[in-house]
């Protein structure tokens, strides 16, 4: 006999489909309809082609967020209707807006604001 510490539930679906539903202390996301997207954009390349078309023209001795960190931060979050930039400061520490960005979901933080703000109105393209 097993005991658990936590109460589940188990929903049925057809065929042998079950969802199983249970408290958890880890990092939660309500933009797991990202992954997904993020796999085509993987497989069709979107973001990083639009990153590489992109002049940086920071130090590079300076630079903690890449430019494709901070496009799909940007796309990604346009894309799950956070159109304008002030929900990114909380989005920063989403977990799944970290695997967006090929980030563990308990790594390092995304780009702030402010960060994206000014790289959003530097933006140039490659000549």
């Amino acid at each position: 006999m097993s005991v658990q510490s936590v109460w589940q539930r188990t929903l049925d679906f057809p065929g042998d489909r079950r969802l199983v539903i249970e408290p958890s202390a880890a990092l939660l996301s309500s933009d797991a309809g990202l992954l997904p997207i993020r796999q085509l954009d993987e497989h069709l390349g979107l973001t990083q082609q639009f990153a590489a078309a992109l002049d940086d023209r920071r130090d590079r001795q300076r630079i903690e967020h890449t430019v494709l960190d901070m496009v799909r931060a940007r796309v990604y979050g346009i894309l799950a209707a956070y159109e304008d930039q002030n929900d990114h400061d909380g989005l920063r520490h989403d977990p799944v807006f970290k695997l967006v960005t090929d980030r563990a979901p308990d790594g390092p933080d995304l780009a702030s604001q402010p960060t994206l703000s000014r790289f959003e109105n530097n933006l140039r393209a490659r000549r």
